[in-house]
C-alpha cells in the first residue's frame, strides 16, 4: 500500500512539475479604453499609462504598449495623439526607454472617437487586429540605411 502511495505521489508531483515548467505565452491586455472628452482627461489617463510603463521598465520583463486611436468623421478641437505623445514623453531625458516599446496605430472612420491603451508583457503578441502583413519580409535592395525592414526587427 505504501509503495502505491509513493508511486502516486511521484506521478502527481512530476505531472504538476511538468505543467508548471510549460508556461503559457503572455497575452496583451487592455489597460485603458476611453472616449475622448477633454484634454485634461486624456492627459491624466496617459500619465497613468506612463507610470505603469515606468514601473515595469526596470523589471526583468518590461512591458511595451500598443496605443490605438480611433478617429470618427467628426473632428476633435484638439489632437488626441499629440496630447498623448506630449504627456507620455514630457520632461524625459531618455524617454524612459519607451521608444522601442511603444507602437501607435490610427484607425480612421470609426463610429466614435476613442483611445485604447494596450499593455504587452515581454514576449506577448500584438492584439489580434494588428495586421500580420506588416511583418512579411521585404526584399528592397534600395532601402535607406536607417530603415529597418520587418525581417530585421527585434521582438518588441
Amino acid at each position: 500500500m505504501s509503495k502505491t502511495l509513493i508511486l502516486i505521489s511521484v506521478f502527481v508531483a512530476s505531472t504538476f512539475g511538468a505543467l508548471a515548467q510549460k508556461a503559457e505565452k503572455p497575452q496583451a491586455y487592455l489597460f485603458d479604453e476611453f472616449r475622448v472628452t477633454t484634454e485634461t482627461d486624456v492627459i491624466a489617463r496617459t500619465k497613468r499609462l506612463r507610470s505603469k510603463l515606468r514601473e515595469t521598465k526596470s523589471s526583468e520583463k518590461p512591458e511595451g504598449a500598443y496605443l490605438v486611436f480611433f478617429y470618427a468623421k467628426k473632428k476633435q478641437p484638439f489632437s488626441v495623439r499629440n496630447l498623448v505623445v506630449d504627456a507620455l514623453f514630457k520632461d524625459c531625458l531618455d524617454c524612459l526607454g519607451f521608444s522601442p516599446r511603444i507602437v501607435f496605430r490610427d484607425i480612421k472612420n470609426s463610429t466614435e472617437q476613442k483611445v485604447q491603451f494596450w499593455l504587452l508583457p515581454s514576449g506577448a503578441d500584438f492584439p489580434a487586429d494588428y495586421p500580420a502583413v506588416r511583418f512579411k519580409p521585404i526584399n528592397d535592395p534600395n532601402k535607406p540605411d536607417w530603415e529597418i525592414l520587418p525581417q530585421e526587427a527585434r521582438a518588441g
